[in-house]
C-alpha cells in the first residue's frame, strides 16, 4: 500500500448556523449553560472544561462526532451508563435537539460540544479515551474537496494517540470511495487493530443518513478497530 502522507482536514464552518423554533430555543436557554461548551474553531485560547468537574464525576470517556440530530448518541449514552459521553457536532439545531431529548430522559451523563472535532482533539491528553465513534461523516465526494473529509490518516493517527489501549474506534460510511480512504488510512496506523470478534459495540438506532442511504440502495461499510497492546498481531478490517 503507498504510504499517505498526514495531512489536518480543512476545517468547515459552511450552513452550520441554523436556527431554533420557539421551544428548542427554550431548552437552549435553560440547558445549554449546564451540558454545552463552545470552541471556537481556530481560537488557540479555547480550551476545555474540566471533565471530571462538568460531569461531576471521573469515567471512561466516549466521543460521538457529529452526531446529527443526537438520537444514536442518546442510545449509546443509555447503554453505557458507567461513561462519560461527549456529543461534537457544530450544528445548533442538532446540539438543541439532543438537549431535549436528555432532559425528556434524564440523561445524565451527556455533556455537548460545539466546536470542530480536530480541534477537539489537540485538546485531549494522549491515552484518555476509551472509544471514538464517527458515524457517517460528510463524504465531499468531489475529488477536489477530499481535503475536508474528516477522517484522514491525519485524523486517524490523532485518535490513536489519545485512545487508551483497549479503546475503540468505530466509523461508518455509505460512501465507497470514502470507504475505501478510510480503510487505507486505518491500515496505514499500525497501533490500531481490527476489533476482536468476542467484543462488540454498542447496538445503534438507524440514523437519518443512513435511512437515506437505505432508501437510495447505498451500503452501508462499518470500521471497528482498536488500540493495540504493544505486540499484537492482525491487521484492521471492516465488518
Amino acid at each position: 500500500m503507498t504510504a499517505q502522507t498526514p495531512r489536518r482536514p480543512v476545517a468547515v464552518t459552511v450552513g452550520r448556523r441554523g436556527t431554533l423554533s420557539p421551544a428548542l430555543q427554550d431548552v437552549w436557554d435553560r440547558l445549554w449553560p449546564q451540558l454545552g461548551h463552545r470552541i471556537v474553531e481556530g481560537d488557540p485560547e479555547g480550551t476545555l472544561p474540566d471533565l471530571a468537574q462538568w460531569f461531576g464525576r471521573e469515567a471512561p470517556l466516549v466521543l460521538d462526532i457529529g452526531f446529527g440530530n443526537g438520537a444514536a448518541t442518546l442510545s449509546l449514552a443509555e447503554q453505557l451508563p458507567d461513561h462519560n459521553v461527549i456529543g461534537v457536532e457544530r450544528y445548533k439545531p442538532g446540539l438543541a435537539q439532543l438537549l431535549q431529548s436528555l432532559g425528556e430522559r434524564g440523561v445524565a451523563n451527556v455533556r455537548l460540544l460545539r466546536t470542530d472535532a480536530t480541534g477537539l482533539l489537540d485538546r485531549l491528553a494522549p491515552g484518555s479515551v476509551a472509544m471514538v465513534r464517527v458515524l457517517f461523516p460528510d463524504p465531499w465526494p468531489k475529488t477536489r474537496h477530499h481535503k475536508r473529509r474528516l477522517v484522514n490518516l491525519w485524523t486517524v493517527s490523532q485518535i490513536a494517540e489519545r485512545l487508551c489501549v483497549g479503546g475503540v474506534l468505530h466509523v461508518a460510511t455509505d460512501d465507497a470511495n470514502y470507504a475505501e480512504a478510510i480503510a487505507g488510512s486505518l491500515a496505514d496506523e499500525p497501533r490500531l487493530v481490527a476489533l476482536p470478534a468476542e467484543r462488540s459495540v454498542p447496538s445503534r438506532p438507524t440514523t437519518a443518513f443512513e435511512a437515506r442511504a437505505q432508501r437510495a440502495g447505498r451500503s452501508v461499510t462499518e470500521f471497528v478497530v482498536s488500540k493495540r497492546t504493544t505486540g499484537s498481531g492482525h491487521e484492521p478490517g471492516n465488518d
